[in-house]
């Protein structure tokens, strides 16, 4: 009766007629485990739990399994996987199991000859064979037989090979030595045994500490009673020898003998040391020490100087900094790790040390030492917190300098990984800095394996284990990351690419039709500049951008310390002429939206900024002020901030407060999201569709012109952008959980760089990227101040930190550290050779083309611009080389232009347009025509 009750209760799921039941315990036999027993036991597990009780996860339940599963296969000598790898491989065949089930019974969807092939295979490598979670990786399996110490033999081989491909007949048979498993007996109770004398000596002296605490307690007392000794404990009577600390035992409160002053006063603070032996340190002082040295920009010594001066003077203590100590004594000491010095020993051949060092600060060489195990420690727990993520979803960014950002001094990569899941914990993680070989895809790729080597080293893992845990790759939007991602091996679908440098996109296609449209038209109708003057041309800009930066940086809050700035004089002239100037924030410059937000400041200050310039400016001050009225009085210039703020209300700054970047949008909106900025681009991209053909229907100015152009670029930067990122061109995207949690953007390695940058200042770059990069990852993980690390023992904690100081994993990852950084020097010298052979190469250059300019009594210069119109195209392109390898590097001779079938190509520019060029570039003159209407009609946008 029983039975059958337990029969029907139990849980039977079939697929393709072969009966999967729940299995409430697992049984080891003589064979290995079929995928029946597996599925058997995740469907006994996972199943619907009673009332009130709660339900075990997938992850939970696959670890479950993988464990029994190892330990089965460990006691039949064939080794298995990582105990991860076997969870993730339990976890993917059931729910695949659950997806084909689902696929069966539904009769309404098709099924091809494809899936019922695929869905047969999969149903028979559960039933016919043993589950085949054996591991393939040789150094793993050596470290397992040593472990066990218990080889595979070619019997094991082949009763592996009978069980998961072939007939699954072969039963075990024992090849462990018949000694062994005593000797494993034997070699547990001795551990067990020394275990228990361990807790037993503990608890010994904890209960002997108590009692000599209590007695000593009573003792005291009882003198205070009888009047031997101040109960303040101030008297000389006390001993400073004595093993307790100097502490008032009773409260003084209603003791009428006691002055106020000194019920104030109460009891000295302990007097701690700094040392507890030779070579051993307070090791709470150390942690401390090296977590403020890596979240502050202090040096080694500053950092010492505080803690020593804040404990002396606060807590009473008696420490000494270690050039301190050198003064009194006038001797040297290397390290706290000290030369001992006999001094008369007591004992023949015994040394002494000659100073007391109990109470003398580390030197810098220790802390430096410390720090550096203790970054060992966080690489671990960063790599552990990857491993062990469960139902999180991990997204590694990552960004490098450039020399663009102002980075020339280092050039280095980060990454900056977010682990968030279900549970609304998010945490933000980093590996530190790692310095570039070069600005190549491989050479990225190579560096950042070098990082995932480390990583999978000391957390006792592989590479391809890390990466299989790693959800999604997020970078930038330069081609160099593409290499790099698809060199390491990363699935195009795990792609993602931040969204806000789409912003950047806008901005670039923007600047292109400006700067396009200025070279056909001509920038001497433009822009007002006298002969001989460049300060106005930027051939890698357009007038827009080059006007607004000037502006933000003659009325930016954060130039008002500088002699050219007029941010204070604007603002005192404002008040002066009773102009209000509570909206006035000055022009600064944001990293992400910079030129919409310069050009709509602009236009809301412009009359009060031209009015300014008129009544108080000279405008030959300087070139900044020249430049400045030059740009403020310029129609082109307000035509184009008009459009730039037209494009920045569109779509600039709804992004910017979608994705909560630059102050903008900080309430989280449940539009926040990857679906959410899918639904914006693809609306705005219709919203701009319209605006475009409506510009264009009506065609009756120049303006209107110039606006259909530049929206049908920020168009194609759109698609071009989206097309990028798998995420966008699926159509499935609502079924996607996983990307509920990865962030939006990649600004988290923006923020790494910015701390980069913050250090370099302090520092003035004499520390190392190394350095740099260690004080970075403890300040990140925060793992010496964390409860996890903090909650361990005394003993625990020195295990750790030995471990970090002198274990194999360390020293493995030294090696690579060295030899990557050895790569990395040898890589910077061949570099600076290959600078050398390209100046002379550039040098061999100039003189060929040179010559070639020779032919036609050049290359041009102000005074023989006569010869300009007789100059043929050839001889044109000729004369623009030249002035790109001399006096003008960014002088353009093509334009980048879409064709009809929706490719790009490169567009030369006409003769006159190279006539232009070159003319610009050595005698710029002024024809300015003020009718911007008529000029943009007359040129083809």
């Amino acid at each position: 009766m029983d039975e059958s009750r337990q029969l029907r209760n139990s849980t039977k799921k079939e697929l393709f007629g072969e009966s999967y039941r729940e299995i409430n315990e697992f049984k080891s036999t003589g064979k290995l485990p079929s995928g029946t027993q597996v599925i058997g036991r995740m469907l006994a597990l996972c199943k619907k739990p009673a009332k009130g009780q709660k339900a075990m996860s997938r992850d939970t339940s696959s670890k479950i399994v993988a464990n029994e599963l190892r330990q089965d296969g460990i006691s039949k000598n064939v080794y298995p996987m990582h105990e991860r790898s076997v969870a993730r491989k339990i976890k993917a065949d059931y729910e695949r199991f659950n997806d084909l089930r689902k696929m069966e019974q539904c009769k309404e969807k098709t099924r091809t000859d494809e899936w019922f092939k695929s869905a047969n295979d999969f149903n028979d490598m559960l039933t016919k064979h043993a589950y085949n979670i054996r591991t393939n990786d040789p150094a793993y399996q050596k470290q397992l037989e040593d472990e066990f110490g218990v080889k595979m033999t070619k019997e094991d081989e082949a009763f592996y090979e009978d069980n998961c491909f072939g007939c699954y007949k072969a039963v075990c048979t024992s090849t462990v030595p018949k000694h062994w498993k005593k000797k494993q007996k034997r070699k547990h109770e001795r551990e067990q045994s020394a275990a228990n004398k361990k807790a037993a000596t503990v608890s010994s002296l904890e209960e002997q500490k108590r009692l000599d605490e209590s007695e000593m307690s009573e003792l005291l007392n009882t003198q205070i009673d009888s009047g031997e000794i101040d109960p303040l404990f101030t008297g000389p009577q006390m001993s400073n020898t004595s093993p307790f600390q100097e502490r008032k035992l009773r409260s003084s409160k209603d003791d009428p003998n006691v002055k106020e002053t000194d019920k104030k006063q109460g009891s000295p603070f302990p007097q701690i040391k700094i040392r507890t032996g030779r070579r051993s340190l307070n090791e709470s002082l150390m942690r401390c020490i090296v977590q403020c040295l890596a979240e502050t920009r202090m040096s080694p010594d500053e950092v010492a100087t505080v803690v020593v001066r804040v404990a002396n003077m606060v807590f009473g203590q008696n420490w000494k900094k270690q050039n301190e100590k050198d003064d009194e004594n006038d001797e040297t000491e290397s390290d706290e790790e000290s030369e001992p010095t006999e001094s008369s020993p007591s004992v023949p051949g015994v040394c002494c040390l000659s100073n007391d060092l109990t109470f003398v600060f580390p030197s810098r060489r220790s802390i430096m030492r410390y720090l550096q195990d203790a970054s060992y420690l966080s690489l671990e727990y960063v790599a552990q917190q990857i491993l062990n993520k469960e139902d999180s979803i991990v997204t590694v960014g990552l960004d490098d300098t450039t020399k663009a950002a102002g980075h020339r001094r280092y050039d280095v990569k980060a990454d900056h990984i977010t682990i968030a899941g279900p549970s609304g914990k998010r945490t933000t993680l980093t590996t530190g800095y790692v310095e570039n070989v070069s600005h190549s895809g491989e050479d990225g790729a190579k560096a950042y394996e070098f990082k995932l080597k480390c990583l999978a080293i000391l957390a006792n893992s592989t590479v391809d284990e890390l990466k299989s845990e790693i959800d999604f790759w997020m970078t930038d939007r330069a081609a160099d990351c593409e290499v790099l991602l698809q060199t390491l091996g990363v699935d195009p679908s795990k792609i993602l690419k931040c969204c806000a440098h789409i912003i950047l996109g806008i901005d670039h296609a923007i600047d292109k039709v400006f700067k396009n449209t200025e070279q056909k038209i001509g920038i001497h109708q433009l822009l007002e500049v006298s002969a001989g003057e460049k300060v106005f041309l930027s051939p890698g800009s357009s007038i827009h951008t080059l006007g607004l930066i000037a502006i933000s940086k003659l009325l930016s809050p954060s130039h008002a310390q500088h002699s050219v700035s007029l941010y204070n004089d604007f603002k005192s002239w404002m008040a002066d002429n009773n102009i209000p100037c509570q909206g006035f924030k000055g022009f600064e410059a944001n990293r992400f939206g910079r030129i919409a937000e310069l050009a709509k400041e602009y236009l809301s200050w412009r009359e009060s900024i031209q009015t300014f310039f008129d009544a108080v400016v000279d405008t030959n001050s300087n070139k900044l002020v020249l430049a400045v009225a030059t740009f403020i009085q310029n129609e082109w210039f307000t035509c184009c901030s008009e459009i730039y703020t037209m494009i920045g209300h569109l779509i600039i700054f709804p992004m910017m407060e979608l994705l909560g970047i630059d102050k903008m949008g900080n309430q989280d909106t449940a539009d926040r999201t990857w679906a959410g900025v899918k639904s914006f681009l693809e609306g705005k991209q219709v919203e701009l569709e319209k605006i475009m053909l409506k510009k264009r229907g009506e065609a009756e100015s120049g303006r209107d012109k110039l606006v259909a152009a530049v929206i049908e670029e920020v168009i194609d930067t759109l698609k071009n952008q989206m097309s990028k990122t798998d995420y966008f061109r699926r159509s499935d995207v609502d079924s996607d959980d996983d990307m509920k949690y990865a962030p939006l953007t990649n600004l988290g390695c923006e923020s790494e760089f910015s701390k980069l940058d913050h250090r370099i200042k302090v520092t003035g770059g004499s520390s190392s990227v190394q350095t740099l990069s260690r004080k970075n990852l403890l300040a990140s993980s925060g793992l010496l101040v964390h409860s996890q690390f903090e909650s361990k023992s005394a003993a625990e904690r020195k295990e750790r930190w030995k471990w970090a100081r002198c274990s194999e994993e360390v020293k493995a990852v030294q090696k690579l550290e060295t030899d990557f950084l050895a790569t990395v020097e040898s890589a910077k010298k061949l570099a600076l050779h290959k600078k050398e052979e390209l100046k002379k190469k550039k040098a061999c250059k100039t003189l060929a083309v040179l010559e070639r300019c020779k032919d036609h009594n050049g290359p041009l210069t102000v005074k023989s611009l006569d010869l300009l119109p007789s100059l043929t195209e050839k001889q044109l392109l000729d004369e623009i080389n030249y002035l790109r390898l001399t006096v003008a590097p960014d002088i353009r001779q093509k334009r980048r232009v879409k064709a009809a079938d929706g490719k790009f190509r490169m567009e030369k520019f006409t003769v006159e347009e190279l006539k232009a060029s070159i003319k610009n570039a050595l005698k710029p003159e002024a024809t300015v025509n003020e009718d911007i209407n008529a000029l943009l009609l007359s040129v083809q946008l």
